[in-house]
């Protein structure tokens, strides 16, 4: 009897443990002990660059200010953001769910598209192949 269940798995019996059962119980230490400092109705996407922490909502991209200022919004675009990164130069790269992507250096921008490559975040345009 004791063996029967390590064939379990040659049989096409899946072997699981419980989720969130006993010692694999979640970690909530930090979100019992942190204040909150923020509320956003849609948090997404979050990066961080020498000067600011930069995350989107939605259509918006967001820049948190220092010293408890709260947020500042640095841009909307036409179509949700799917993807954010900083470069240790100063860059900002946002994914736009319609294919594009916009290259921000301080004032100056490049769009660029990326035909052909598919994001796991992007909804748009999915391709079952």
């Amino acid at each position: 009897m004791i063996f029967a269940s390590l064939f379990d798995v040659f049989r096409g019996k899946a072997v699981t443990i419980p989720p969130m059962d006993g010692a694999l119980r979640p970690n909530t230490a930090l979100d019992d002990s942190a204040s909150e400092i923020l509320e956003v109705s849609e948090p997404d996407n979050l990066c961080g660059s020498a000067e600011h922490v930069f995350y989107s909502s939605g259509h918006d991209l967001m820049r948190l200010e220092g010293h408890g200022e709260g947020p500042a919004a640095a841009a909307r675009f036409d179509a949700p953001i799917s993807a954010l990164a900083c470069s240790a130069e100063g860059d900002l790269a946002v994914g736009l769910d319609d294919g594009r992507i916009i290259i921000r250096n301080g004032t100056a921008e490049r769009s660029a598209r990326r035909d052909g490559l598919r994001c796991p975040g992007t909804t748009r345009d999915r391709n079952p192949h």
